[in-house]
């Protein structure tokens, strides 16, 4: 009954899972050039921290929040990639309606995303409906559901040490939209790393 579209490889191929994406074919194969500017789009607002250089920098998006899949494993399991575990336990919950697969209004978030990590907030008011920090953010994949829907998947580890972690699912306007906001998490993770 779904299809499914898998994810393409990692941006990230020499650190742990960190960020992931995937473009709007299944089959090829295309990294994302951490040097693109990721300040283009109507949706995203780049705020300046004051200082040059982009960790101290915010970025915004606004895009649909689908719901939670709880209790996931941080690693792979039965030798199965964690995308393709990640996506199945995503839609797994749909079929059950424990989140959504097509998003309401009301569903509409505002990501940030700063060397703080990732915050996501109500665009009608300053409402902090959560807050990841950037050291228990494992993974971010971007996926096209069996709708043509381009999906982001946030998974969070919800302790260091933990086996367990939760996957926050996001609905994009565009594959583009879905792009950039990995390319701005991947640029966050570059510059952090940079100032060690």
């Amino acid at each position: 009954m779904f299809k499914k579209n898998r994810p393409k490889s990692g941006l990230f191929s020499d650190s742990r899972e960190s960020v992931e994406s995937k473009g709007s074919s299944g089959n090829q194969v295309t990294p994302h050039s951490s040097r693109e500017n990721i300040a283009s789009g109507t949706e995203m607002r780049l705020i300046d921290g004051g200082s040059s250089g982009s960790l101290n920098r915010s970025v915004q998006f606004q895009l649909h929040y689908l719901g939670m899949v709880q209790d996931l494993h941080s690693q792979p399991v039965g030798g199965q990639d964690t995308r393709v575990q990640i996506i199945d336990k995503i839609e797994e919950a749909q079929i059950e309606n424990k989140i959504h697969i097509k998003p309401a209004e009301d569903d509409l978030v505002k990501m940030v995303i700063s060397k703080h990590g990732v915050k996501v907030m109500k665009t009608t008011r300053e409402e902090v409906l959560q807050r990841h920090p950037l050291h228990t953010v494992a993974q971010l994949i971007e996926y096209i559901d069996t709708s043509g829907r381009t999906n982001l998947a946030l998974k969070i580890v919800r302790q260091i040490e933990s086996l367990k972690a939760d996957c926050y699912v996001f609905q994009c306007h565009n594959v583009d939209q879905a792009s950039r906001i990995c390319r701005a998490l991947q640029n966050v993770f570059e510059a952090v790393v940079q100032s060690v």
